[in-house]
């Protein structure tokens, strides 16, 4: 066990057959708690949850993904985590990875640690994904004037900090890159680690121009929400 509190954090929806492994897999003398968010899931994605031993948060109705990791962040921070973890419920996020994704923070070199697939055994994303990544990640770098290679991992760790700070106001695809762009605009210290990512037929949700119209737009509308309040703060200054 590390010294600090870790709370792993799985949004899921509909991942049946899936979110029971995913859960088993983590080493629980790593971890103090795993908090499973159903998201309004229509299979038995919670019953399976349930069978793993992890705590369960259900919603009712699909809040998307920010919703739900929103909800996973105010439990794990009343239960007073101290580094939250975010995985995904598919299978596509390595628990074995853990140790070293949050390891940059157990050792002060980092407050926010984002997966990097670009870093590591890439050869197996789609093209789709991989040249979508490319263009966020391209984005990103020029409104952070930072330089990422994968803005869109969701397998990250953040101090508790980070996580009491971000505001996550969008629901869907956009996460990942609300976070990033608010963490960097605050100045936390953010690291990537290689990881090797896992796919497999029928894995994503996602539908590329859909999903892609929502992370540009929450892309675009985080950074100009940060340009307007520094203007406002520098104006009452």
């Amino acid at each position: 066990m590390f010294d600090l509190k870790i709370a792993v954090i799985i949004p899921v929806y509909n991942e049946e057959g899936k979110i029971g492994k995913v859960v088993k897999e983590i080493d629980r003398s790593l971890v103090d708690r795993v908090i499973v968010v159903d998201d309004g899931s229509t299979d038995n994605t919670k019953e399976e949850a349930k069978q793993s031993d992890a705590i369960i948060i259900s919603h009712k109705k699909n809040k998307g993904i920010g919703g739900a990791v929103r909800s996973g962040f105010a439990r794990a921070l009343s239960n007073d985590a101290e580094i939250l973890v975010i995985m995904a419920g598919d299978g596509q996020s390595d628990p074995k990875e853990l140790k070293k994704l949050v390891e940059p923070i157990l050792i002060g070199n980092a407050d926010f640690v984002i997966s990097s697939r670009l870093l590591g055994n890439y050869q197996s994303m789609p093209l789709t994904r991989y040249i979508g990544n490319k263009i966020f990640t391209l984005i990103i770098n020029l409104l952070t004037r930072r330089r990422f290679t994968d803005v869109l991992s969701g397998y990250r760790a953040l101090t508790r900090v980070v996580a009491k700070k971000l505001t996550i106001t969008v629901k869907g695809y956009g996460l990942e890159s609300e976070m990033l762009i608010k963490a960097a605009y605050h100045g936390f210290i953010i690291k990537e680690i290689p990881i090797k990512t896992i796919y497999e037929k029928n894995t994503s949700k996602m539908i590329p121009l859909v999903s892609w119209s929502q992370i540009f737009i929450t892309q675009i509308l985080t950074y100009l929400k940060i340009i307007k309040n520094r203007r406002k703060n520098k104006n009452t200054k």
